[in-house]
């Protein structure tokens, strides 16, 4: 899962993967494979990694629009 978040740490944006290789994407006014943005805000990194579950990290805002060209320009297929 991606998450783009404001300086409130709410999601704008939201690219989920999934093991079949489709993706979800959500953005303001837009849903695409039952993906939508979380009501709430996002704990920080180290508070989501507390959860062994999870492998939170930080990337760059051009990997994240890479990753949402990638999502968006697939669902199209």
């Amino acid at each position: 899962m991606y998450s783009e978040l404001d300086n409130s740490r709410n999601e704008i944006r939201k690219i989920e993967v999934y093991r079949n290789g489709m993706f979800g994407y959500a953005g303001f006014g837009m849903a695409y494979n039952n993906t939508f943005l979380y009501e709430y805000e996002i704990p920080d990194i180290k508070a989501i990694n507390q959860d062994k579950q999870f492998l939170a990290e930080t990337i760059s805002k051009e990997d994240f629009e890479k990753m949402w060209e990638f999502a968006t320009d697939r669902s199209n297929l």
